[in-house]
């Protein structure tokens, strides 16, 4: 499939050409115009533009009355390409950014918020609030380490390529697994508790949450989560040479994957839960794809020589919370107890070793006849199921192709907040209102609860000779995404493969999400 995307990669290139040519840059600035990050570009550009963005967002501060308001977003261009400006000012912070993707306000001001907060989980508030007080031109730059401008590479690519659905429709993926297995896990969490342990997580590759360990009262937000999943997930901070320089075979570049066994005592600010103080985080990995496990559960060894399985999608992550600086050896003792019961409790690693390392729900196991992909989000968790693309022609772990589908998504994502943050959730838009009159006339009135839908759009995607559809139903309880291959449809066909999406989901809730978790 070909819809037009092309990979951009954070650089340092001091090439202007190159610098206009890309269509999605991200800048970080203080209030005072000292540079901080951008996506692309070398130092001088930054300087420069920092400088430019800076007097910008000076002028619109004022108004002639004397009253203050600030520049929000404005739009440059013709009808060929359109660059959309947003700007986000978060005093002693300036953060700003263009695309000409076809991004609305909403979604570009949600991903500035989101670099935001990384900085804030890196610095904290009162810090940063601090050094600016000191010196109004504080070159922030200073205080980012390598790893820290790593991770703003990483984030600002997923966000350039669409390569991150979670950031896209706002939620947590969920590893599929049996209920019962579930439990057991939550109860080896809640026997191994201590009073200084705070949050507890079991994640899989890619930030697939396993389940969670949390106080009755509070859960952790979606968004800082996220940051902390792309802090050790999308870096090579916690990894390590998957070979020695000396073994490496003649053009063979070193491959970095996540180490096993080691230990990891990280402070981390989690904005949404206090952006004033640092937590301290626990963390280790351990590699389920070991031989003696396997054979002492009587595991199939050949998955031991199938190269599909990357080094990385074997690895599970346990993440211990905790607010107090001096426990780590306590948050120790507790990980090692948990991963001894995981190891050894053989109905726990034969569930886990075949939902962390097998594949993804396909349309056609549900089944959804003419369906190509599909995220079901559940709004009541604020978690999805992302499926596995039907087909063969198209691989979704390959980052142009998983960007494609994200990009048709994200599209349907902003036509749904456009619609509620102007109608209130109402399907007055045309555009809406149509698709919604279009899949009304093929459901017939059979299904009441698909037809009270807050919304619901479809897209055609049109791009050389690959055309897809794209639909969106969006209801108080939940949120579907689908793509079929574009041509002929029979629309009853496709609502109804839609709805046994949805009584699929529901059905197996429990095994799909995190309902609970590990409550104490």
């Amino acid at each position: 499939i070909d819809l037009g995307l092309h990979l951009e990669k954070a650089d340092n290139d001091s090439c202007k050409e190159s610098f206009f040519a890309k269509k999605k840059h991200f800048f970080i600035l203080s209030s005072a115009g000292k540079p901080i990050y951008s996506m692309h570009g070398s130092d001088d550009i930054l300087t420069v533009y920092s400088g430019i963005i800076q007097t910008i967002v000076s002028f619109f501060q004022y108004n002639p009355d004397g009253d203050t308001e600030q520049l929000k977003s404005f739009v440059a261009g013709d009808n060929v390409e359109k660059v959309r400006f947003l700007f986000l000012n978060k005093s002693p912070i300036i953060l700003m950014a263009s695309s000409s993707l076809g991004e609305s306000d909403i979604q570009l001001n949600q991903q500035l918020d989101f670099l935001y907060n990384f900085l804030l989980t890196t610095l904290s508030k009162p810090h940063i609030d601090k050094v600016f007080q000191r010196r109004e031109n504080f070159d922030l730059r200073k205080l980012l380490g390598k790893a820290d401008i790593a991770c703003l590479d990483s984030i600002c690519n997923d966000l350039a390529n669409f390569n991150n659905p979670g950031l896209i429709i706002g939620g947590l993926e969920c590893v599929k697994i049996r209920k019962s297995i579930r439990n057991k896990i939550e109860g080896m969490l809640l026997s191994n508790k201590s009073e200084n342990l705070l949050y507890g997580l079991l994640v899989a590759p890619n930030g697939r949450l396993i389940t969670v360990l949390r106080p009755r009262r509070h859960t952790l937000h979606t968004s800082d989560l996220q940051l902390l999943f792309s802090m050790i997930f999308n870096t090579n901070t916690f990894k390590s040479a998957s070979k020695k320089d000396q073994d490496l075979e003649e053009g063979e570049q070193q491959r970095q994957q996540l180490t096993s066994n080691e230990e990891f005592w990280v402070p981390v600010c989690l904005p949404k839960f206090n952006p004033n103080g640092f937590l301290y985080s626990f963390i280790q990995f351990i590699d389920l794809k070991d031989e003696r496990l396997m054979k002492l559960h009587d595991m199939n060894m050949d998955v031991l020589k199938n190269k599909n399985i990357s080094d990385d999608s074997s690895k599970i992550t346990i993440i211990l919370i905790s607010a107090y600086k001096d426990s780590f050896f306590e948050m120790r003792k507790i990980a090692n107890n948990i991963i001894k019961s995981l190891k050894l409790e053989r109905s726990i690693y034969r569930e886990l070793f075949r939902s962390v390392v097998g594949t993804q729900v396909s349309p056609i196991d549900i089944p959804a006849p003419l369906v190509k992909h599909f995220i079901f989000k559940s709004k009541k968790y604020t978690q999805f199921v992302f499926s596995r693309l039907q087909g063969q022609e198209v691989d979704e772990d390959k980052e142009v192709d998983k960007g494609q589908l994200m990009m048709i998504y994200s599209y349907l994502h902003s036509r749904m907040l456009f619609n509620n943050r102007s109608s209130g959730g109402s399907t007055n838009a045309n555009s809406a209102s149509r698709a919604n009159n279009r899949v009304r006339s093929a459901n017939n009135g059979k299904d009441n609860d698909f037809m009270e839908s807050n919304f619901i759009n479809q897209v055609k995607w049109k791009y050389a000779k690959d055309t897809l559809i794209g639909l969106l139903i969006s209801t108080s309880n939940y949120e579907i995404y689908l793509i079929n291959n574009g041509g002929i449809v029979d629309k009853s066909l496709l609502v109804k493969s839609c709805k046994n999406i949805i009584r699929w989901c529901r059905k197996n809730e429990e095994r799909l999400f995190i309902c609970g978790g590990a409550v104490f």
